[in-house]
């Protein structure tokens, strides 16, 4: 990690759509903006995202600055195995549900995608958990 520098499109992480890729291009081009005003608050401890139970990876992988305003974050995924009528947790250190999401199905080549509530984040949060579990 450098100070300043900023990736994201398929140079990140490959893209099933352009949608995602143009999604992900506006994401960043809104924290660029906030970087360059100086208008972000660094958390005491980044919060590091950790892939559970059939999660390939997650971008992004921690979450370590606070922007005014902000008040989701969303959490991009690939799971290792496909799975039907599933629910994907998003949990705290403790063990507790700070989001779950149903999905229908997931598979290995199509990318998920989940909100994570800015408001949820307390400075005391290490750790984030995201699992694939059956319904």
């Amino acid at each position: 990690e450098i100070e300043g520098i900023f990736a994201c499109g398929n140079v990140l992480h490959v893209h099933d759509l352009a949608d995602f890729v143009t999604e992900e291009g506006e994401i960043v081009g809104r924290a660029v903006g906030e970087h360059l005003k100086r208008n972000r608050k660094f958390r005491s401890q980044p919060i590091k995202i950790v892939p559970g139970d059939n999660i390939a990876y997650v971008v992004p992988q921690h979450i370590d600055f606070i922007i005014p305003g902000r008040k989701k974050i969303k959490i991009f995924m690939r799971v290792k195995k496909p799975a039907e009528k599933v629910r994907i947790n998003l949990l705290d250190d403790k063990g507790r549900v700070l989001g779950s999401y149903k999905k229908r199905i997931v598979t290995p080549g199509e990318m998920v995608s989940v909100y994570l509530p800015e408001v949820l984040l307390d400075d005391k949060l290490k750790n984030i958990t995201i699992s694939v579990k059956k319904d």
